[in-house]
């Protein structure tokens, strides 16, 4: 059995310009009744909503005959850092994924995505390495009370000097050592760092948490096709491994902004074509 189309799942982040009933009525359209639900202004930033609004919004998913299957807080364009330096920073930082967790629990979500945050580029990464350790087992052991597991994710080399390849990506999830923080992969960041899916089910011997569908330059988070990575092999090789997980299109690139309904269903008729042929 190779990829099925129930594994698709859509995230609000190619609708930052329209509202979160705009976005559920394009799913809807699309018929994909799985949602990653991108934790961001202005749909669903969690410093703005109480545990009865996140039910509210909860009640208006479930009410279209849809689930929320990963929460994604935003964690690259706020000032979140699991592994800072600053200790006010890193724990409002710990903190602001445990409320990711208690929001996964009012909306029956399984998976919590987190991203390894980041030290100083001026000093020995050990330290940063050991913080984000400590954080992530912190969340993670909270998350296990909830009966919510953790994807991590990394960032590039731009962004974070901790973990920016899938071997180091494994690493880091074997140290923190709880049975339920797993690694993924997002294909335009494994791009940037020269690598495929194939890289990340070897490091982690087939078994990823999450997967997030884009095409770059490398780099740009775009529609399958308008980039340069050679996604349908590496769809290829989720479906040798076996991988029964959900797959998200993480389509956020500016261009698409306007149209987002257009980019959405380019890129749900791509991953219906692929994954029919393979």
């Amino acid at each position: 059995m190779g990829l099925q189309r129930s594994q698709i799942a859509l995230g609000n982040y190619a609708h930052p310009l329209y509202s979160f009933e705009r976005f559920l009525d394009c799913a809807e359209a699309l018929n994909i009744r799985n949602l990653e639900l991108w934790g961001a202004g202005p749909h669903f930033y969690f410093y703005d909503y109480t545990d009865t609004r996140a039910r509210e919004l909860f009640q208006r998913i479930q009410a279209r005959g849809m689930q929320v299957i990963c929460m994604t807080p935003e964690q690259c364009m706020y000032p979140i850092n699991i592994a800072c330096a600053d200790p006010i920073m890193r724990r409002r930082s710990i903190d602001y994924f445990k409320r990711g967790v208690q929001f996964c629990h009012i909306m029956n979500c399984p998976l919590l995505l987190v991203t390894p945050g980041k030290g100083y580029f001026d000093q020995p990464v050990k330290a940063a390495w050991g913080r984000c350790i400590e954080a992530l087992r912190e969340i993670g052991e909270y998350a296990a009370s909830a009966g919510v597991k953790l994807a991590v994710e990394h960032l590039t080399r731009l962004s974070t000097n901790i973990a920016v390849t899938a071997a180091a990506l494994a690493a880091l999830v074997k140290e923190v050592g709880l049975p339920n923080v797993g690694g993924m992969v997002d294909t335009d960041m494994a791009g940037r760092c020269g690598e495929s899916v194939g890289d990340y089910l070897s490091a982690f011997e087939g078994k990823l948490a999450h997967v997030h569908l884009v095409d770059g330059m490398p780099g740009g988070h775009m529609v399958p096709g308008d980039g340069v990575l050679a996604l349908k092999a590496q769809m290829e090789q989720l479906s040798q491994f076996g991988y029964r997980r959900y797959i998200t299109p993480e389509i956020m690139h500016s261009s698409y902004q306007l149209e987002p309904e257009k980019a959405l269903e380019r890129t749900v008729r791509w991953m219906e074509s692929v994954f029919a042929g393979i």
